[in-house]
């Protein structure tokens, strides 16, 4: 007999009486373990199916549970019943009742021939590397875990809290050199043969009765002191999530797996129809040997495992919320632009922009006492609600929501002193943000507050703090964001150059030629006001103006003829 199989099965036995069907029809042996806990009429019933098939054996029923001895106890019990019918198999292969063949067992049986002496099975040192994606590593082979994992989750990780703190270290047998890997292997009929029939059997399956996830580090330790030749790989294509559950693969994969080294594939969704008829096709013999590109595959399942760890940018799903982020993973999905101070000197600039650009444009969207969407809508795309409340609980992410839900468009905002400042500091880090900013802008807003007879000195030093500290944050090492400053006394000067960084700031150029100029704020007063601040005490960088540029503005429109009034 060239080649044999081990298989473990627990659930979905029809989908394995299919692939069993098929491997004996390839003219292999299968050795079947089903797990104690399946039901007794499904386990019978696939019984009673092959009860008369000379390919196929069953032995005794063991229950099995992750992580624990039992599911090695039930590959020893499989191989050995398996080696006792067939003692000169050429290879032995293990895999699970949801495994399907990739390849045609006939190019399976191809492969082995050309390196008849060779085990394949991932070995991988735990002293010299770690691949185990999750939970423990060097301490599964130091210290004990009496109780299940899954049934006892609490009383397990408090034993191995306790044994760290008392500093319990197992004594590991002096022939053993712990290894981990894959539990899916495929092994010389003589390897297997030597690791079953070692004479330290018994020590060995007394300390990995101890060990946690034996399954993955029985074999792959043992085959160390037997292999003449050991290729450090499995056979089956499994991949692994960060929590080290196995990827599910379903008919939309079966393009991608046909391009993975591998000559089985595990773990196949139940209802993949498509891929359980066409990798257990009758005619599967005739398929040429197909061209490997593992490469492209594992990147496929790097990008899938990245995005579920790390999700997208701008995006987040329950599982990975709340959390820290760190990087672009934690900033928003598109770039968008905030303009510090310009509403101020233009109180209708939400208009003009969204009239000069092709720009989402909004008011004030972290307003304290409400939520300005564009075109002065309640709520947004998404069932974005303008609940302040709601928007309080965590500013960045409404923001991230809001552009992730309109992610075709660019968006833009309005942001000075009077909004919820809780957002500040993420727009600062956010590379995504493009921000604009008039310096000593708050000038513009004692203005507006003295013109309604709020003239208090320390309102204006009030003001002139707040902004301070918002352009040091934005010049600190942690600053991601885009900014353009803009001197108040250059911005009342020409006031052209900042309405083309606005509708220019996220690289498109504007609709048109920006002849119509939004209208600026009244002016007057404002020189009177500079000269008042500065007799109060204040530093400022603006200096009285010659003639403001409100003036100016005005000098170009044309006078009205006065009328006689009798």
């Amino acid at each position: 007999m060239e080649l044999g199989f081990v298989i473990l099965a627990h659930e979905n036995l029809h989908r394995v009486g299919a692939l069993v069907e098929y491997l004996a029809k390839q003219n292999c042996a299968i050795s079947l373990h089903i797990d104690a806990h399946t039901p007794a009429k499904e386990s019978n019933a696939l019984r009673d199916q092959f009860k008369t098939n000379k390919h196929v054996m069953f032995t005794d029923s063991i229950h099995c549970e992750w992580g624990r001895f039992s599911l090695v106890q039930a590959s020893l019990s499989a191989a050995e019943l398996l080696l006792q019918k067939h003692p000169n198999i050429g290879h032995v292969a293990l895999i699970s009742g949801s495994c399907l063949p990739i390849r045609p067992i006939k190019q399976f049986k191809h492969f082995l021939s050309r390196h008849k002496a060779t085990d394949f099975i991932q070995s991988v040192s735990v002293e010299k590397d770690k691949w185990v994606q999750d939970g423990l590593n060097e301490e599964r082979f130091t210290l004990y875990f009496p109780v299940s994992w899954k049934r006892n989750r609490f009383t397990f990780d408090k034993l191995v809290q306790a044994q760290r703190i008392l500093g319990v270290n197992r004594q590991i047998p002096t022939h053993i050199e712990p290894h981990t890997g894959s539990q899916w292997w495929c092994l010389t009929g003589k390897t297997l043969q030597l690791i079953v029939n070692d004479p330290n059997r018994a020590v060995n399956d007394s300390y990995f009765k101890h060990c946690w996830i034996p399954d993955e580090s029985y074999f792959q330790t043992l085959v160390r002191n037997h292999s003449e030749r050991i290729e450090s790989r499995s056979l089956t294509f499994a991949k692994f999530d960060a929590q080290g559950k196995p990827f599910i693969l379903y008919d939309d994969h079966l393009d991608a797996i046909s391009k993975s080294d591998a000559f089985f594939v595990r773990k196949v969704w139940v209802g993949a129809d498509k891929m359980y008829a066409q990798l257990l096709a009758s005619d599967r013999d005739k398929v040429p040997m197909s061209k490997v590109g593992a490469k492209s595959i594992d990147e496929h399942f790097e990008a899938a495992l990245a995005q579920r760890t790390s999700g997208g940018v701008g995006y987040f799903n329950a599982g990975r919320f709340p959390g820290g982020y760190a990087g672009s993973r934690g900033q928003t999905v598109a770039p968008f632009a905030v303009y510090y101070g310009l509403n101020d000197l233009y109180p209708d600039i939400v208009n003009w922009l969204c009239k000069s650009s092709d720009m989402v444009c909004h008011g004030h969207l972290f307003h304290r006492q409400r939520v300005e969407f564009a075109t002065g809508a309640k709520n947004f795309l998404g069932g974005l609600d303008g609940n302040v409340k709601i928007r309080n609980r965590n500013p960045y992410g409404f923001l991230q929501n809001l552009l992730w839900n309109d992610r075709e468009n660019k968006h833009c905002f309005q942001f000075d002193l009077r909004d919820h400042q809780a957002v500040r500091t993420r727009l600062t880090q956010d590379e995504n943000a493009h921000i604009i900013v008039i310096r000593e802008g708050w000038i513009l807003k004692y203005l507006a507050a003295k013109k309604v007879g709020k003239d208090v000195p320390s309102y204006a030093r009030q003001l002139q703090d707040m902004e301070r500290a918002f352009l040091l944050e934005l010049e600190q090492s942690s600053t991601s964001a885009s900014v353009s400053t803009f001197d108040l006394q250059d911005v009342l000067e020409n006031p052209q150059q900042i309405l083309n960084a606005a509708t220019e700031i996220l690289g498109d150029a504007p609709k048109h030629a920006l002849l119509d100029m939004p209208k600026m704020v009244d002016l007057n007063g404002v020189n009177k006001a500079l000269r008042d601040l500065k007799n109060a005490g204040l530093t400022l960088e603006t200096v009285p103006l010659a003639k403001p540029a409100a003036e100016k503005q005005a000098d170009k429109q044309p006078r009205s003829t006065p009328k006689l009034v009798q």
